[in-house]
């Protein structure tokens, strides 16, 4: 194996450049567009084509297909605008279409297309942050691009240090899947163990799971439930609600929010986000004083119950005692249950683990797409009811277990990120001249000397 050397201060020299303030005294600077000719594409993203012949990119990791080529060779390519700016970076070397809006570096001098590749792909949005107050850039202007210092030895080295950035990188991407892997594996899991709990096809007895015997199971007249405990009820959502006016509340129309200060900061918006990640931190929009006492009606009161309407439909969420002074996006219902009769705690492992209330929804809507959760299908969503003494066991069981899954994926989460931070700092050291490879050499494929 290569054991990775770095040079001495002895051998770098100031190179002018903020975020890497020396490289070797041999290396050369110049700005990028002495290195490559720098355009823009001529297609929009309603170009692209399903199963298309080439490959077509545009503004973000994702690539789309295409059925007609603007260029044939290598390239380098960069998103123009929206999120992407500075973070999405292709290398590509054969023909391909590209969006307006995405910037490709080709015909490269002194360099080779795939050191420049890592090296702005690492590098250039320390450039694009140096250069705005925001954490986020919209738009990448071309001078922007044009005058980004680039820092690179003779094509020797050059060589030596792609060669071994694509083996080392390859090796840190085939980790990091693996984990993206397991992860993707343990909330499999954990969604299987709740859905399987929560509709009864298992027991819990002294804190642990254990399959339900046959004679315990009968077939559900609900389609979407199947088998259930013979002891176990189905009732509609409607018959768990709490019997209270307006236990059901609806954020208001998108139109009322029109002409609200929205930069004020006086009522926040809750919106879909807030439930989906289950945290009431987050989020920028806010109304006015005078907009938050038009909509009273709509405010979001601590303990009761959200779930989302549109687009990832069907995630509850329950709001905390500490909520911030607020009120429902549109795309929100708020509902309040009836305590005595079902855990709160279980209705959102029900709804957010399982498949069956989006197997019900579709049902109602009779359509294969769901598009939003009204009020009266809410209403109507059959809930499997267990014993009452059940539903504390089963509450205290899910609540342990997971947290212990949780807490596995957190841990794997953790991994990930180092193992990014590591494969970001390889790189930076490599194309900046920190790692010393000018010995370095492949004995086989795969293995460094």
């Amino acid at each position: 194996m290569y054991e990775i050397k770095y040079r001495d201060e002895s051998e770098l020299k100031d190179s002018g450049i903020e975020w890497t303030v020396s490289i070797p005294s041999d290396w050369h600077i110049k700005k990028l567009r002495y290195l490559s000719t720098i355009d823009t594409g001529n297609k929009d993203t309603q170009d692209r084509i399903d199963d298309g012949e080439y490959p077509f990119y545009v503004r973000s990791d994702t690539v789309e297909r295409i059925n007609s080529f603007s260029f044939n060779g290598e390239a380098v390519l960069t998103a123009g605008d929206g999120v992407g700016v500075g973070r999405v970076f292709h290398y590509v070397n054969g023909k391909f279409a590209y969006h307006q809006r995405v910037y490709k570096l080709s015909d490269f001098s002194y360099v080779s297309g795939k050191y420049l590749f890592y090296y702005v792909s690492e590098n250039f949005h320390k450039e694009v942050m140096k250069l705005s107050a925001k954490s986020t850039v919209d738009s990448l202007r071309r001078p922007m691009f044009s005058n980004f210092p680039v820092v690179f030895p003779i094509s020797i080295e050059q060589q030596k240090i792609v060669n071994f950035l694509d083996i080392k990188i390859a090796q840190f991407d085939n980790i990091i899947a693996k984990k993206e892997q397991l992860i993707k594996k343990i909330e499999e899991a954990k969604k299987s163990l709740i859905s399987e709990v929560v509709t009864g096809k298992v027991k819990i007895v002294d804190g642990q799971w254990v399959p339900r015997d046959a004679s315990e199971l009968v077939t559900s007249n609900e389609i979407s439930i199947g088998k259930m405990p013979f002891n176990w009820r189905v009732v509609p959502l409607k018959r768990l609600l709490k019997n209270s006016k307006n236990n059901i509340r609806v954020g208001p129309f998108g139109s009322s929010l029109k002409g609200s200060d929205m930069n004020g900061t006086f009522a926040k918006v809750y919106t879909q986000k807030n439930v989906i990640e289950d945290n009431y931190e987050i989020g920028e929009s806010y109304v006015s004083r005078k907009k938050y006492n038009e909509l009273q009606e709509f405010k979001v009161q601590s303990n009761r119950i959200l779930v989302t309407t549109r687009g990832t439909i069907g995630r509850i969420s329950i709001i905390p005692d500490d909520i911030q002074i607020g009120i429902l996006h549109p795309c929100l219902i708020m509902f309040d249950m009836d305590t005595n009769k079902y855990d709160k705690r279980l209705i959102k492992y029900l709804f957010n683990n399982s498949s069956l209330i989006d197997f019900q929804v579709r049902l109602l809507s009779n359509s294969t797409i769901i598009d939003v959760i009204y009020s009266y299908t809410l209403k109507e969503l059959k809930i499997p009811i267990p014993l009452k003494e059940e539903i504390a066991e089963i509450v205290k069981y899910l609540d342990k277990k997971t947290k212990e899954i949780d807490r596995i994926i957190l841990s794997t989460n953790n991994q990930l990120n180092k193992l990014a931070k590591a494969k970001q700092s390889l790189i930076f050291e490599a194309v900046t001249g920190k790692i010393d490879l000018r010995d370095w050499e492949i004995i086989e494929e795969g293995e460094l000397q």
